[in-house]
């Protein structure tokens, strides 16, 4: 069977220090105040911001914790849907009187530690503290004049126990403790444990914490392994995946040393923080022998201690910034960081991934706060940034979009954040394989269709701004074409480029308005083409975009028009990319590749800079919908933002609007039905 492990080191490797502190707005009066991991962290310059919310949820998914402690029982999470011991499960959760939590372990409603057989050896390893150490960290009240404080004066802590006295047990209860978690209104759950052996479970349940805007904080682990060549989980279940999902956490000396016992391995380690000398709360059973209620040693040690500063950090951040999902949060933390390089860089993002949690830098972003001195810092993947106190903003403007169901040609014009919608029958627009939105010199609006008319023959439309044909022409070849338009000539008059969708020798034609053949061009053979057109402000034309498969590998490629000189050239690893749309997405004044995933994989959007370097990436259906996604980019409420269209392929999802980071803004069914066939879309 496989087991979970909770490493833990007693021994005590490093003595603990005090340090003399400059006076804060904001310093509670708890006697057990200073710590060296919260100077070092930037905490104390964080509380004059805030202390935390009791609107604010953390999961801790541990061997349990004394939720009667009298530095926690104020800020424990209750259930105040479910009345205590009356054998009635009052809200249908699935769990009977879980008004404190759930014991995953022994599936009832008591997740504190077991004391009732609690040896001397047990005892003496005190490994039963686990839990409550990790709770206290994250959210000892505050200011109350006892013992110590967390990263969070207020806060509500949710206790699912998963784990014994001994710090084993079984991998299964851990997906199904993120469930719950997610489902009974967790906002970021603390994962401190590693484990090895079948994780699918706890990849879904991810996935769906990740889905529902939940955060995922997980340790590094404590047995000194790499991590790149020897994964646990669940800290590097997204090793493999070019979105964020869990953010890990390796431990860092007082002396900005890895500890000794940390895992390393940049695959997993997105951050760091002190994991060494940690003080916090203890279990409290008198009638166990067991009486002191704060550390009184030199401290714990592990990134088992390491990973609660991180989820109370997140905490914080999500007290100023509700809104804020996953993506947010990690890289408020990341891009934040003390960063503090040797020689080799590779070496550093092994140890500690971005760099040093500084929770004071991190605050004041979310607070829309410009940060004096600009911490230099490498994420492992980038994310996109946020701007400062932005949340998403539903639909006002006077911007239009217009959908086209490809197999019937009904189409429908939708006014962004109006209800005047209607669907008109167009039978010019059946077995549509793309439609683009154009200016002419003159700032005339254009649109081009391209259909297959028979098999082999495809049909190139050109219509006004009120949908008169202007212009028709037939292009001979067979299979599916993707179209793009723009001066790529530089002649002050469009272009159409076609290019083939299934494997061919040619990657994409050019062609006049009129429907007159400029140039082609020709290569070793590839296994399918998407383009899309890019402006170039320095030589006022615009490029070519191609996103193709060849040899089994997605290449992106941008040409100079003209000559098809290739201008940049990058290939992805791991992705199987289908169609390009150029935009934007980081709102940074440059424009970003962004491909959707191909047919047979799960829907997912990938964006990246001109040189390569990975924006956002993330999954715009569910993981069981796999039939090809179409995606647009523009920006349609007129924000000063791009948003992601997404539309479905088989007319089974609804469409579905995405910001620039990846937070779902909106979703509708076209024509308020399911329709059968590609979804297609463009602006008005």
């Amino acid at each position: 069977m496989s087991k979970i492990h909770q490493y833990f080191i007693t021994s005590i490797l490093f003595g603990f220090l005090l340090f003399p502190l400059a006076t804060f707005a904001q310093m509670p009066n708890d006697p057990f105040t200073e710590q060296w991991s919260y100077e070092h962290t930037g905490l104390y310059e964080a509380w004059d911001y805030t202390t935390g919310s009791k609107d604010v949820v953390v999961a801790i998914i541990d061997n349990g914790f004394d939720i009667f402690h009298p530095d926690l029982r104020d800020n424990v999470w209750k259930n105040e849907k479910e009345t205590i011991n009356n054998g009635i499960d009052d809200d249908n959760n699935g769990y009977i009187d879980d008004v404190y939590g759930w014991n995953f372990l022994d599936d009832d409603n008591n997740p504190r530690p077991d004391l009732t057989h609690l040896t001397e050896r047990e005892k003496e390893d005190a490994i039963f503290n686990h839990g409550t150490v990790v709770a206290g960290i994250i959210g000892a009240k505050g200011n109350n004049g006892r013992d110590g404080v967390g990263v969070n004066w207020d806060v509500k802590l949710m206790n699912l126990k998963v784990l014994g006295n001994s710090g084993t047990g079984d991998l299964a209860p851990l997906a199904d403790a993120i469930y719950y978690a997610v489902n009974n209104g967790a906002h970021i759950i603390n994962v401190s444990m590693v484990g090895t052996g079948d994780v699918e479970d706890i990849i879904i349940a991810i996935d769906y914490a990740y889905d529902n805007d939940v955060l995922v904080v997980a340790a590094a682990g404590n047995n000194l392994i790499f991590l790149n060549e020897s994964p646990r989980y669940p800290v590097c279940i997204d090793e493999d995946d070019s979105i964020e999902k869990v953010i890990g956490t390796s431990a860092m000396t007082e002396a900005h040393h890895l500890a000794i016992f940390s895992n390393s391995g940049s695959d997993c380690i997105d951050i760091t923080a002190p994991g060494v000398g940690i003080k916090s709360t203890l279990f409290l059973s008198p009638e166990n022998d067991l009486n002191n209620t704060y550390s009184q040693d030199d401290g714990w040690n592990g990134t088992s201690f390491s990973t609660p500063l991180v989820s109370g950090a997140a905490a914080l951040l999500k007290s100023l910034q509700p809104s804020w999902g996953p993506a947010e949060l990690i890289n408020a933390l990341t891009s934040t960081v003390q960063h503090t390089p040797g020689q080799n860089e590779e070496v550093y993002a092994n140890l500690f991934g971005a760099g040093l949690l500084q929770i004071d830098n991190a605050v004041k972003f979310a607070a829309g706060e410009k940060i004096e001195t600009p911490v230099e810092s490498v994420p492992k993947k980038q994310i996109t940034t946020p701007k400062n106190n932005e949340t998403p903003q539903l639909y006002s403007g006077d911007d239009r979009m217009m959908f086209v169901a490809s197999q019937t040609g009904e189409y429908e014009k939708r006014t962004i954040g109006k209800d005047d919608t209607y669907v008109v029958k167009r039978l010019a627009f059946e077995n549509l394989e793309d439609i683009e939105r154009f200016e002419l010199q003159n700032g005339s609006v254009r649109y081009a269709t391209l259909r297959q008319k028979s098999e082999g023959v495809h049909l190139v439309s050109i219509y006004d701004s009120n949908f008169r044909r202007l212009d028709r022409w037939e292009f001979e070849a067979k299979g599916v074409y993707d179209m793009a338009v723009g001066d790529v000539l530089g002649a002050y008059e469009p272009e159409i480029l076609l290019s083939p969708k299934q494997a061919d020798e040619v990657y994409v034609y050019v062609f006049k308005l009129d429907g007159s053949l400029i140039d082609f061009l020709i290569d070793e053979a590839h296994e399918g083409v998407s383009v899309d057109v890019v402006y170039d402000e320095v030589w006022e034309v615009y490029d070519i975009v191609l996103v193709y498969i060849y040899d089994g590998t997605t290449f992106i490629e941008r040409l100079e028009a003209e000559s098809f000189y290739s201008i940049d050239a990058f290939w992805i690893e791991g992705v199987q990319g289908d169609y390009v749309s150029v935009g934007d997405v980081d709102n940074d004044g440059a424009d970003e590749y962004i491909i959707s995933a191909r047919a047979g994989k799960q829907a997912r959007i990938y964006a990246y800079e001109q040189d390569g370097s990975p924006v956002v990436s993330f999954r715009a259906y569910p993981a069981s919908y796999k039939q090809g996604i179409y995606i647009d980019v523009f920006d349609y409420n007129g924000n000063g933002n791009n948003e992601l269209v997404i539309t479905p392929q088989d007319g089974e999802m609804p469409v579905r609007m995405y910001s620039s980071r990846g937070r779902l803004l909106e979703e509708w069914y076209a024509f308020d039905a399911f329709i059968g066939g590609p979804i297609l879309v463009t602006q008005l």
